[in-house]
């Protein structure tokens, strides 16, 4: 059968309305096996689907065999039974001991698709969960063809497919546990990323935050990936960014108030642009650099040995230039900010 008796299937079950009475054999006969017949399946042919399969005295509803070995086996509950994944351990249990390439558990409505052989907690070993009732019609029959369909199965591109999603799954997890351990270490150990840190959430989001606040923060993500091991929501991650990105760019010039400035370092913007600043107005920029500063180091001083990496912009005067060029920039914006000037009158040229 094509796709379009598996579409017609789909949509038949999601307008059921009688669903709350359907025990665990009506979900068989009403849902599975007609999905099962419009994904290539002989239903009717005892050596293709096996109900009832045997495995070392219990058995297991369905197994989809291909020359006798039983490549997907299945497991049907009923929904009034709540969440089906009190049945997972016993099902990737007999899939891992006959050496099933995917394992398929479903109520009907919600089905989930296992790779069994790998070395992974029951629950990671999903690869795909949809929902016949509340996912679209196109991501319901893509899932069910990408892991089910009789020709997938045979020729090898489902268990391809399960392995594919494992991976990129796999990876998102660890990513998840890696970046705020990592984070909170940078942090801790990197003056500059700290400072750089607090001052962003100072100046973007109004909220004075120490180094202690944050670290503990980023401990207790860590903390909730390690006790739960489920999804940080991506609004609870600090991140760090720029709305122009200039990370990694090559800075050529910079125009202040329509006048251009060859550069070929961002530390020339920073040291040139503090020299035209307090030439304009010594007194404004000397109050200037009471308030720019880190929340432990100073970014302007009258003694050089207050600082990393100083360049001298006046007598007696000196600006710290190790920075990164996202830090040199948001320091010069706010440089501009307090002597009145708007944000278009600092231009920046990069590669």
């Amino acid at each position: 059968m094509g796709s379009g008796n598996l579409r017609a299937e789909i949509q038949r079950i999601k307008e059921l309305d009688n669903r709350n009475r359907l025990n665990e054999e009506a979900i068989k006969q009403i849902i599975v096996v007609p999905i099962l017949r419009a994904l290539g399946w002989d239903t009717l042919n005892f050596d293709e689907v096996n109900p009832e399969y045997p495995m070392n005295g219990d058995r297991v509803d369905y197994a989809l065999l291909v020359k006798g070995n039983p490549k997907v086996l299945i497991e049907v509950k009923s929904p009034k039974l709540g969440s089906i994944d009190v049945s997972e351990e016993q099902l990737l249990k007999y899939a891992f001991k006959v050496g099933s390439s995917l394992a398929v558990l479903t109520d009907g409505f919600v089905w989930k698709i296992y790779l069994p052989v790998v070395e992974e907690s029951w629950r990671n070993r999903v690869v795909c969960t949809f929902n016949m009732t509340i996912d679209n019609l196109d991501t319901i029959v893509s899932n069910l063809k990408d892991f089910i369909e009789r020709k997938a199965v045979i020729d090898g591109r489902a268990v391809q497919k399960a392995r594919d999603e494992f991976e990129k799954k796999r990876k998102e997890r660890e990513a998840k546990e890696v970046i705020p351990r990592a984070f909170l270490e940078l942090v801790n150990s990197d003056e500059i990323i700290s400072d750089l840190l607090q001052d962003y959430i100072k100046n973007n989001y109004s909220i004075d935050l120490d180094l202690r606040t944050i670290s503990e923060h980023l401990r207790q993500l860590i903390r909730e990936v390690d006790t739960i091991g489920t999804r940080i929501d991506d609004d609870e991650i600090l991140s760090l960014h720029s709305t122009t990105s200039r990370t990694y760019k090559k800075i050529k010039a910079f125009a202040f108030k329509g006048k251009k400035y060859e550069v070929k370092t961002w530390k020339e913007l920073l040291v040139l642009l503090s020299k035209i600043l307090y030439n304009e107005d010594q007194a404004k920029f000397l109050a200037l650099t009471k308030s720019i500063r880190g929340t432990k180091r100073l970014y302007f001083s009258n003694s050089e040995v207050d600082l990393r990496s100083p360049e001298k912009i006046a007598p007696r005067l000196y600006v710290e230039t190790h920075f990164s060029a996202i830090m040199i920039e948001n320091i010069c914006r706010r440089m501009i900010e307090q002597f009145g000037y708007k944000k278009r009158d600092l231009v920046i040229y990069t590669d």
